[in-house]
């Protein structure tokens, strides 16, 4: 069992059990969360688990109007992840619960949008004037969005949360994390605010106590601030059951050209990682000096422990303050923020990328192979297999493209964005085709992911493996076929 501490404050912890968990997909990896917080404490929680997908959709054709775009799913008639035909209005979001479709391929790859309603065959979500097209969406996974009521349901009261009585004297309350805060603004004090009431056995707003507010989504990057702070408050726990999120996520670091903005995050991965895995890079996060700071990125959170601050300068970390390189690991459910200068640059991406699962069934980012030999790292030099390492390069190239990276790059930057050595590149690049590198020197990375799709001879070069590695040469065989 694997402990991660989410603020450094008494009675604030949090475990992480992986296991396998049936939600209709073969291939789901879930576990459960569990927080304790003690009387009179306050902490934060972000859902490193989502609630299991119910349907995997390919996409024929994709049209806007005006802020709804409707996509019909290919099938006859489409499925969902029970092998069930959908039914009409089965994700209407008038009807509980609210549902998003997470792209999974295509340019929006990462991006989710929040679906108001189906039929037996399309599904219209709000894309919120943003034009789409079948270029931008080639297949979802449709999922529900966690709420402070399916987090923390009206059972738990007296356990995971104290119900209110009086609103004189507020019990638990939740705070659900803005998008962004400038650089004077506390995100507990702009979030919006919610209690449970006694009286509606359920969760309202602080400023709409009649209202019942339960059905209020917790989007996947979100965070809650948990404040047990009432008089006569005890210890509360609660527990969170969900599967890992394995495909793309898209976090948008936002911008202003008029004062420093903060983009307040939680990553939704079920394990540690190296600050260096977040995702950031020159492409999405303006590189600094230590006598000039540009972007900013806050590990944890003021009110309940900031446990660094910290820039990039070439391909390395600093924390503020400090001459040398770092590259901590970072526990799951740590919530980030990151400041960017003001300017005119526009908004970023950040592509969280999918957990790795092990061989023991335990959801991984970490740094290393874990005992068993499974590449646990995202390393293509670690990988057992060609076709593991294919598809690292297909995720690497693929979250490059959807930060903004041009598709035409150095070699030291494409050595980079593979995370290999510019020696092996230079090696596998040997076996390429004309067109892939230009004669200015740079390299197509479209155009290389392809080659190495269909070329294990590169693969092996790539990964460090003589071509006659056993593992690498038996997968080229088994897939070649």
């Amino acid at each position: 069992m694997k402990k991660s501490i989410l603020a450094l404050l008494a009675g604030v912890q949090l475990v992480t059990i992986a296991l396998a968990e049936d939600s209709g997909i073969s291939d789901a990896t879930g576990g459960q969360q569990y927080i304790s917080i003690g009387a009179n404490a306050i902490g934060i929680v972000a859902p490193e688990f989502q609630p299991p997908s119910v349907a995997l959709f390919s996409i024929s054709s994709v049209l806007t109007s005006g802020n709804n775009t409707t996509l019909t799913l290919v099938g006859n008639p489409p499925r969902d992840s029970y092998n069930a035909p959908i039914l009409a209005d089965a994700y209407n979001q008038k009807v509980y619960p609210v549902y998003y479709a997470l792209v999974t391929d295509g340019s929006s790859t990462g991006n989710f949008y929040t679906v108001i309603s189906n039929t037996a065959t399309q599904i219209v979500i709000d894309s919120q004037g943003e034009t789409l097209s079948s270029a931008s969406i080639k297949s979802i996974d449709v999922r529900p969005y966690w709420t402070l009521e399916t987090l923390f349901p009206a059972s738990g009261a007296g356990a995971a949360f104290i119900a209110t009585r009086n609103t004189e004297n507020i019990m638990t309350k939740l705070i659900l994390s803005p998008v962004t805060v400038t650089e004077v603004q506390l995100p507990q004090n702009q979030g919006q605010k919610f209690y449970f009431s006694h009286s509606l056995m359920n969760w309202v707003r602080d400023d709409a106590p009649t209202v019942a507010a339960g059905k209020v989504p917790v989007p996947p990057g979100r965070y809650l601030y948990i404040q047990n702070t009432g008089i006569g408050s005890f210890s509360i726990d609660a527990y969170f059951a969900g599967t890992v999120l394995k495909t793309p996520f898209r976090i948008t670091l936002y911008s202003s050209p008029t004062e420093n903005l903060k983009t307040l995050f939680a990553l939704p991965r079920a394990s540690s990682y190296l600050l260096s895995d977040i995702g950031l890079n020159d492409a999405n996060f303006s590189p600094s000096t230590s006598a000039s700071l540009k972007d900013v990125l806050f590990v944890g959170d003021a009110d309940v422990g900031l446990s660094g601050t910290y820039y990039r300068s070439g391909a390395n970390w600093y924390a503020v303050g400090s001459p040398m390189p770092v590259n901590p690991t970072l526990s799951s459910g740590t919530p980030y923020a990151v400041k960017k200068a003001s300017n005119a640059s526009g908004d970023k991406a950040l592509l969280n990328m999918n957990n790795i699962t092990t061989s023991s069934g335990t959801s991984s980012n970490t740094s290393n192979a874990d005992a068993s030999g499974s590449n646990t790292n995202n390393s293509i030099t670690a990988a057992k297999t060609a076709a593991e390492v294919k598809a690292l390069i297909s995720s690497k190239v693929q979250s490059a493209l959807a930060e903004g990276s041009p598709e035409a790059r150095s070699t030291s930057d494409v050595a980079a964005i593979l995370g290999v050595s510019k020696s092996n590149l230079s090696q596998a690049l040997k076996l390429a085709p004309a067109g892939i590198k230009s004669s200015n020197g740079k390299i197509n990375i479209s155009k290389l992911r392809n080659f190495f799709s269909k070329n294990s001879k590169a693969v092996s070069l790539l990964a460090g493996k003589s071509t006659s590695n056993r593992s690498v040469k038996n997968s080229t065989r088994k897939n070649n076929k």
